[in-house]
């Protein structure tokens, strides 16, 4: 009899263990996919304001630059992106404020392949600022060659524009297709790629749902 009490409670004990390993695996496996889901919804987003140049007719959070789209359409659809402002920032541009934040909270990285809208920052696009970061721009899509579609606020409203760090100074290949887009024109016919520009990568989803939560 005491036999089966034994067995009975280590079969109980045992249920109990894999039932807790079975959930923490559901959750964080739910977790996963919501996060892809919504990174998903922040990129159609993004996509369906292509062509636009006033992001301000279509809601007032939105300004009419490359920070103002990229910070407006997280916040229009609902993410946080509260910033803190060191004594230096008020010599900042709202990228390079960004581009600190994401720095200082560990959400920033220059190596691997980005995530869907992860945002994407370049530096001297500015002639006055040649060192500083100055533009920014969300991660659309990631093609086989490791070329990245970026959707960003720029001279003609909002527009995809393509990078690859892996030829970060060839604009074609041979058969024409499109490594780097021009960012930059430099003077005398000469242009500048957006690789040349690259400042970093920042996961500014997580920032703004691990940091930043309502």
């Amino acid at each position: 009899m005491k036999t089966i009490i034994v067995l009975a409670v280590s079969l109980t004990v045992l249920l109990l263990l894999i039932t807790s390993c079975a959930t923490t695996t559901t959750t964080h496996r739910e977790r996963w996919y919501n996060e892809e889901v919504e990174r998903l919804n922040i990129v159609k987003h993004a996509e369906e304001l292509i062509g636009i140049r006033d992001l301000k007719k279509i809601d007032s959070v939105y300004r009419n630059d490359c920070s103002g789209f990229v910070i407006g359409l997280y916040r229009i659809l609902g993410y946080k992106i509260k910033l803190d402002y060191p004594v230096a920032s008020r010599r900042f541009t709202l990228s390079q404020l960004l581009f600190v934040n994401l720095r200082k909270y560990g959400y920033l990285y220059t190596t691997g392949v980005p995530k869907k809208a992860d945002v994407v920052f370049f530096k001297g696009t500015v002639p006055s600022m040649p060192n500083r970061v100055s533009h920014i721009g969300i991660v659309d899509d990631v093609l086989s060659d490791r070329t990245i579609i970026i959707i960003h606020y720029g001279s003609r409203g909002i527009a995809e524009i393509k990078m690859n760090l892996l030829h970060p100074h060839i604009h074609k290949t041979k058969s024409g297709r499109v490594l780097n887009d021009f960012i930059l024109k430099k003077g005398a016919g000469r242009y500048l790629l957006a690789a040349e520009h690259f400042a970093g990568f920042g996961d500014l989803y997580r920032f703004s749902t691990e940091r930043n939560r309502y």
